[in-house]
């Protein structure tokens, strides 16, 4: 039987299975979201903004993540409170290099965070 409410009979935005045979339970997971994707990365002068697709309204907030490396060596994550919210700033870097950014969204449930995956990597060189 599938059910899609947390413990307090509301929708949590997360779906959630349980099966069941002879009314003992076999297997119990949490199914989370598909994940954002990059709809553009805009070069500013030390700085670039990163424009994503909203997850409905099944998320709590993004995760932006970005790096001068392809393998995300070093890496900086910013979080984004809102599901509303479908683009950020991302400033005070070193200008005229490549950096390399995703985004996740995620959802908060019962105090733990339940991610998705990481976006597609995209590229983009600062501006000077």
């Amino acid at each position: 039987q599938w059910k899609k409410t947390g413990k307090d009979g509301k929708k949590t935005g997360l779906d959630k299975a349980l099966l069941t045979y002879k009314n003992y339970a076999i297997v119990s997971f949490t199914k989370i979201p598909k994940a954002p994707s990059i709809k553009k990365l805009t070069a500013g002068k030390k700085s670039f903004t990163v424009k994503y697709n909203k997850i409905a309204n099944n998320n709590t907030g993004y995760q932006i993540q970005y790096s001068r490396y392809k393998s995300f060596k070093s890496a900086k994550t910013i979080r984004v409170a809102s599901y509303k919210t479908v683009s950020k700033k991302v400033a005070k870097l070193k200008a005229g290099k490549k950096y390399y950014a995703r985004v996740r969204g995620y959802k908060k449930l019962n105090g733990k965070r339940y991610f998705t995956e990481w976006s597609k990597v995209k590229s983009i060189t600062v501006k000077k």
